[in-house]
C-alpha cells in the first residue's frame, strides 16, 4: 500500500482505487475530446478528395490535349469548354451527314455505287474535292447529254446487227431453230477445241521431264505413270519425314545445348551449395542447438539472477539452481523445478531470461519490444517490472516498443514514463475494425 514514485502511505486497497480513478478519467476526457473533433475531420477529408479528384482530372486535360504546364486554372476551363462546344459542333456535323447518307441511301445511291462514279470522275481528271457545286451540276448535265448520245448511237447498232442477222438467214436458209442449234454446237466446240490445247500443253509440258516414244500404246503409258504417281506419293511421304527428323535433330542438338551450358553455369553455385550444407551439417554434429542454449543461458546467469530479483516479489528465491530450468529457495535452500513454482513466478522467470538475452547483444540493434508480458503478472511484479524498462531506457540506451491490450497497464505505463519529453515517449492507440459479411 505504499507509492512506488513518491512513497505515499495509503490505506488497504486505496492505492489502486487512487490509480483507477485517475486512469478512467484521463481516458473518459480524451474519448470525449476525439469524438467531438471526428465529424469536422471526415468533413474536411470528404472536402480535400473531391478537390484531389478534381485537379486530377484537369491535370490529365492538360497532358491530353498538351497544354502548357503552367496555365492557370481558369485557363484550363476555357480550354475545356472550348473543346466541348467543338465536340457539340462535331456531333452536328456527324448527324446531319448521317441523315443526309440516309436520304441518299433511300434514293438508291450505296457506298459500292458511289466509290464507283467517284473513280471514274478521278480517270478522266475530275476529283470530288477539286469541284465546285456549279462545276458538278455543269458535268451532270454534260454526262445526261452524253447518255443521251450514246443511247442513241447503240440503238442505231442494234438496228443494223438485226437486218445483218436476217440478210445471213436468208442466204443460208436458216430458221431460228436451225440458227440457235448451230450456234450451241459451235459453243460445244469451241470449248472442246479449249480442253484439247489445254490437255496438249500439259502432254508437252511433261514430256519434257518425262519422254515417251510415239511407237509405245497408250496403256503401257497409262501403267507407267500410277508406278511414277506411286513413286512420288512415296518420295514425298519420305521427304516429309526426313524433313522432320531433321527438325528434330536440330531441337535436341539445341536444348543439348543449352542444357549443358546451363549444367556448367549452375556448377559454381552447386559447389557453393555442397560447401555449405557440410558447413551446416558440421555446426549441427559439433555443435548442437541444445548445447549452445545451455552455454548461452550459463553465460548470462548472474545477470538472469539479478533482473529476476528486480522483476519479483516477494523473493523467495535466491538465484538459479544446479539446472537452469530450478531456482533455489531462501527459506531452506532447496531447490525448486519451474513446474513446482506458480504461474506468475514463471512468467518472471521468463521474462528474466529474455532481458538478460537482450542485455547482452552486441550486433543487434538497441531496440526491444514487448507484446503483452504480463499475462499472468500481479500488479506489483507489473510495477517492478516498468521499473526496470525505465532503468532501461535511461542508462542502456534501449528503444523500447511496449504493446498491451490492458487500459489499465497501458495507463500505469504512461505515468511511469511521463516525465521524457515527447519526442522520447509516444502513446499509438490502435483499433481493430470488424468488417461485416
Amino acid at each position: 500500500d505504499e507509492c512506488p514514485l513518491c512513497h505515499t502511505q495509503f490505506g488497504t486497497d486505496e492505492l489502486l482505487n487512487h490509480i483507477n480513478v485517475g486512469i478512467e478519467n484521463q481516458l473518459d476526457v480524451q474519448s470525449r475530446i476525439v469524438l467531438s473533433e471526428l465529424p469536422d475531420f471526415e468533413s474536411e477529408v470528404q472536402s480535400k478528395r473531391a478537390d484531389v479528384a478534381a485537379v486530377t482530372w484537369l491535370r490529365s486535360f492538360v497532358e491530353q490535349v498538351r497544354l502548357p504546364v503552367d496555365m492557370s486554372v481558369e485557363g484550363v476551363l476555357a480550354e475545356v469548354n472550348r473543346e466541348r462546344r467543338s465536340l457539340d459542333d462535331g456531333n452536328l456535323r456527324i448527324e446531319s451527314l448521317a441523315n443526309e447518307i440516309n436520304a441518299l441511301d433511300s434514293q438508291g445511291l450505296t457506298m459500292e455505287r458511289l466509290e464507283e462514279g467517284v473513280a471514274r470522275l478521278r480517270e478522266i481528271g475530275f476529283g470530288p474535292s477539286e469541284l465546285s457545286i456549279e462545276e458538278g451540276n455543269r458535268l451532270i448535265s454534260s454526262m445526261n447529254v452524253d447518255l443521251t448520245n450514246s443511247l442513241s448511237v447503240l440503238e442505231s447498232y442494234r438496228v443494223q446487227v438485226e437486218e445483218s442477222k436476217g440478210k445471213v438467214e436468208s442466204i443460208l436458209g436458216l430458221s431460228n431453230s436451225n440458227l440457235d442449234g448451230a450456234h450451241k454446237e459451235l459453243a460445244q466446240l469451241k470449248e472442246r477445241s479449249i480442253e484439247i490445247d489445254l490437255l496438249l500443253t500439259r502432254l508437252n509440258d511433261f514430256s519434257s521431264s518425262f519422254p515417251w516414244p510415239d511407237s509405245r500404246p497408250l496403256t503401257e503409258f497409262v501403267v507407267e505413270a500410277d508406278s511414277v504417281r506411286t513413286i512420288a506419293v512415296d518420295l514425298q511421304s519420305t521427304l516429309v519425314k526426313e524433313q522432320r527428323n531433321e527438325a528434330l535433330d536440330s531441337e535436341a542438338i539445341q536444348l543439348k545445348a543449352r542444357l549443358e551450358k546451363e549444367l556448367e553455369d549452375t556448377k559454381p553455385q552447386l559447389n557453393l551449395w555442397e560447401g555449405a550444407f557440410s558447413t551446416l551439417e558440421g555446426l549441427r554434429d559439433e555443435h548442437s542447438l541444445t548445447d549452445a542454449m545451455e552455454f548461452a543461458l550459463d553465460e548470462n546467469r548472474a545477470f538472469i539472477e539479478r533482473i529476476f530479483s528486480r522483476i519479483h516479489s516477494p523473493a523467495e528465491f535466491s538465484g538459479l539452481g544446479s539446472k537452469l530450468t530450478s531456482l533455489v529457495r531462501k527459506s531452506d535452500g532447496t531447490e525448486a523445478e519451474l513446474s513446482q513454482i506458480s504461474t506468475g513466478q514463471r512468467s518472471a522467470f521468463a521474462l528474466a531470461l529474455f532481458l538478460a538475452q537482450n542485455s547482452q547483444l552486441k550486433a543487434a540493434p538497441p531496440v526491444l519490444l514487448i507484446d503483452d508480458p504480463i499475462a499472468h503478472v500481479d500488479d506489483l511484479n507489473a510495477l517492478s517490472l516498468l521499473d526496470y524498462l525505465r532503468d532501461l531506457a535511461l542508462t542502456a540506451g534501449r528503444q523500447i516498443f511496449f504493446a498491451t491490450a490492458n487500459e489499465k497497464l497501458a495507463g500505469l505505463f504512461e505515468r511511469k514514463f511521463d516525465f521524457m519529453e515527447e519526442d522520447k515517449f509516444r502513446r499509438f492507440v490502435l483499433e481493430r475494425e470488424s468488417h461485416s459479411n
